[in-house]
Parts: structure tokens; sequence; C-alpha cells
């Protein structure tokens, strides 16, 4: 009992997962941190207006449970920790057809662009703390860098009237996210109650403006994000989830053309009325530098959203995972709109590296790519967090297992706390070659205490703790015969 005591004292989540996950990791931490102090040097190119848009489309769960981005109805006991690091990097971004500035470009010579930005890249930290049972609570600060080409859409985008247009190039905090989660009922997958195959929780969000929202990194202004998610989980390896939200953005989005096309013009008679940028706008324009009127498309103000995931997890092994999603937002006032419903499908895996350790890697493509919605996008998360998986498949969830990576032997011998005991006794013979696995003894008497070998009577007690040595008994009388018919032997046998 007392090794059991001491072995829960030392429980690895607190120890090996949380130590191993900074040790090995504290470069891409300190990176993390650095980034996130770090002011933008090169945010001349912006929205105008005051107006803003914050392009992460895709953003992960807010606890440790979960798919990719969607949320699950699992949670944190009560002070649980949990922690997750995600990265992802989309590409081709704003579907606006424009063309690269450049003064010494002639209009014919212009390097023609589909996307208003090349990269958003988003490294998001959090943490999360179960509060009482159901309710999980935690906070997310995510860092990120929007790069793209010198693109001008005429008094929306990248035109200002003192200074010449610039390439994007932004980086810096996004918004500090703070969550809820609380579930009314948590999925057992591979249960055949319908109470253990159901799942139900509400999530809410909200988003403090810490990042720039006119150089595309973070909403404009507060965010208010409530959604419901209900998971099904019908086979020991199957999940599957639906969340549906609405996130409320109490400032004012920007306007931005899309689907829209800007041409260079040849003369100033024939470039876009409303252009601030005039330098180098001579009255016969030969360089590349004056967009036209923006032709095609449709504007529509970036606003509140309506939110929708489906995911699926399905447990390959019992380490490695196979994640499937759709996750799509919509501008509520828009969506009849083209390009008003931003979606992408992705595809990824999840390893249980160790007993509260795991790594995701997944791939995503716009599906459809709308305002938001990237090309392509790449993802990474690890997450450090209890969970209900047997990765030894011992029958203890490896947040109920002291040992979560060694299987418990069953011999008898503190079998409750999930550790194989391979020498009860501690005499320093293993269990496997010691004739008296539970009494300590020595090499020479195979393990037992010398001078008490044998076991005359055949009824499996050793003769030195056998009440009756020579009349075969079950060991719940002392290895005497039922009804004292035996010879008792105080002391045992000697």
């Amino acid at each position: 009992m007392i090794r059991a005591m001491t072995r829960r004292a030392r429980h690895p989540y607190l120890t090996t997962g949380l130590r191993a996950f900074v040790s090995r990791h504290w470069p891409l931490l300190g990176a993390f941190a650095i980034t996130a102090s770090a002011s933008s040097a090169h945010a001349a190119t912006r929205l105008e207006d005051g107006r803003g848009l914050d392009l992460r489309l895709f953003r992960p769960p807010a606890d440790p449970d979960g798919y990719l981005s969607v949320n699950g109805t699992q949670g944190l006991r009560p002070w649980e920790l949990g922690f997750r690091l995600t990265l992802d990097a989309g590409f081709g971004l704003v579907p606006v057809a424009g063309f690269e500035w450049n003064y010494s470009r002639s209009p014919e010579r212009a390097k023609e662009t589909s996307k208003l930005v090349d990269t958003v890249a988003t490294g998001v930290l959090g943490v999360n703390v179960g509060v009482v049972p159901g309710l999980v609570v935690g906070a997310a600060l995510a860092v990120e860098h929007v790069a793209g080409r010198t693109v001008v859409v005429p008094a929306v985008y990248n035109d200002r009237a003192d200074r010449a247009p610039e390439r994007l190039r932004s980086t810096g905090l996004g918004d500090l996210e703070i969550s809820g989660k609380y579930s009314f009922s948590e999925v057992a997958p591979g249960a055949l109650t319908v109470p253990a195959t159901l799942g139900a929780a509400g999530v809410l969000r909200l988003s403090v403006p810490t990042g720039n929202t006119d150089h595309l990194r973070g909403e404009p202004g507060v965010t208010v994000w409530p959604s419901v998610v209900g998971e099904y989980a019908p086979l020991p390896f199957f999940r599957t989830a639906l969340e549906l939200g609405y996130r409320f953005v109490s400032g004012d989005g920007a306007e931005l053309p899309a689907g829209g096309r800007i041409a260079p013009v040849t003369s100033d008679a024939d470039r876009a009325p409303e252009l601030r940028y005039t330098a180098g706008c001579s009255a016969v324009t030969t360089t590349a530098t004056c967009p036209g009127p923006v032709s095609g498309g449709r504007s529509f103000a970036y606003d509140d959203l309506a939110t929708l995931g489906i995911g699926v997890n399905v447990a390959a092994t019992q380490r490695l995972g196979v994640l499937a999603e759709w996750y799509a937002v919509g501008v509520l006032p828009a969506l009849g709109e083209r390009h008003a419903i931003s979606g992408e499908a992705a595809l990824g895996v999840r390893y249980q590296l160790a007993s509260y350790v795991s790594v995701t890697l997944a791939a995503a493509l716009g599906a459809p790519r709308g305002l938001e919605g990237s090309t392509g996008r790449g993802i990474f998360s690890l997450i450090v967090a209890p969970t209900d998986a047997d990765l030894d498949r011992d029958g203890y969830a490896t947040r109920d297992d002291a040992c979560a990576d060694s299987a418990e032997d069953f011999d008898g011998f503190e079998d409750s706390d999930g550790c194989p005991d391979e020498d009860n006794d501690r005499d320093k013979l293993p269990d496997a070659v010691d004739a008296c696995p539970n009494d300590p003894g020595s090499a020479a008497g195979a393990g037992c205490p010398l001078g008490r070998l044998g076991d005359r009577d055949g009824d499996g007690s050793n003769d030195y703790r056998d009440a009756c040595p020579n009349d075969p008994g079950p060991a719940a009388s002392d290895g005497c015969p039922p009804g004292g018919a035996g010879t008792r032997t105080t002391g045992g046998a000697q």
C-alpha cells in the first residue's frame, strides 16, 4: 500500500509527461514567446478606414479533447491540466485578382496575382484546467505571421496617400481567447448503453482584441462565440462529432471585393477615381503603378459568422488515430453571396507518443475557397493532457494508471495501481524465479526464507505458512482441512 501511494504521488502526468514536454520543446516555446513579444516591423500594408478582418479560418478546439478544430464532449476531471500547442499555415487566401505593384514595370509586363494574401501562419498556445465535473476552462494566445505581395485595392487595401504601396509582411500577437466547455454527457467509445455512446456539450469562447485587425491579425473588436457539440461513438474505434456555432463580431469588418479583378491602366483617365495613392501616376502612365477600377465580384462586409464543423476519428491502433474534418464559416449578412462561405476539408493522423503526450499532423484544402478559405493548409499540434486511452491494455485508462506504459501483471499483489510488480517481496529475485514471491528470501532458498521450503501436503500453501503442513486445505483456513480435521502445527512447519 505504501508503495502504491508513493507511485501515485509521483503521477507521470505532472512529472514525466509535462517535464518531457518542456525539456524537449523548450526551444519551440521560447521562439513562441519571443515572437509574441516582437513588434511588427513591416506593417505598412493594411486595410484602410479602420476596418479589419481575421483570416484565421482554422481554429483549434477549446481544450485538449476534440478533433482537428471540432470540439469533443469529453473533458478534464477537476484539477487536471491540459496543454496544447498548435501550428498551422494557410496558403493563397482572399480571392482578389490583381497585379503586383512595381514602379519599374510597364502595365503590359505586370505580374498578375489571384490571391491578396500568400500566407497566414499561426501558432496558438493554450492551457486548460478542469474545475468541477463536466466543466473545463482555459485560455489561448495566438501569434500570427501574414505575408503577401504588393497589391493595391483602391480605397480598401494598401492604398495610402502618404506613402507608396508596400509588400504585406506583418508578425505579432493575434487575439487572446478565454474559453469554457461544459459536458452534459460524455461519450465512451465502445460502450453498449445509449447514454455512453451519445455525448453533448456547450462551448463558449470570448476573444479579446490583442491583435492588429487592419493588418489581418485579429478580429475587429471583441467576439463572443457560443457553440453546441453533439458526439456519437457507436464502436470502440470510431467517434464522430457535429458542432454548430454563432460568432458575434462587435467591430466593423472590412469590405473586400471577393472574386473581383483589378487591372493596371495606361492613363490617369482610366484609373480608379477613388485611388489615394497618386505618386508615379503621371499624365501618361507608362508603368504598372496605377490600378484600375475593380471589375466583377461582389463586395460584402466581414460581419457576424455562422460556424459549422464535422469531425471523424478512427482509431487504427491503440496509439494511432486517423482524423477527417470539414469546417466552415459563413458571413451571415451575405450568406447568399459568392465567397461568403469559406470552408476547408482536412485529413490527418494523431499519434500517442507517450502516456500524456500526442502529436497531430494534418493537411487541408479549401472547400469552398471563400473569403477566408485557403488553397492549402498544413497543421501540427502537440498535446499534453490526460486521456481515457489504455495504451498498455491492462484495463486501466491512462489517466487512472500509475504506470500507463507498463501493463499490470495481476498476480494478486497490489493489482489496483496499474503497475507491474516484478519482485513483490523485494528480495531481488524476480517473481518469475521466486518460489516464495510474496515473502523475502535468499537466492540459496530459491527466494524463500531459509529452512522453510516445501509444500508437503500439496495444497498450494508453503509449509512455513501452512498451519496443517501434513493435511491439505484451502488458504482461507490457513492450509487446514475444513472443520479442523487436520493436525495443526503452531507457526507452521519448522
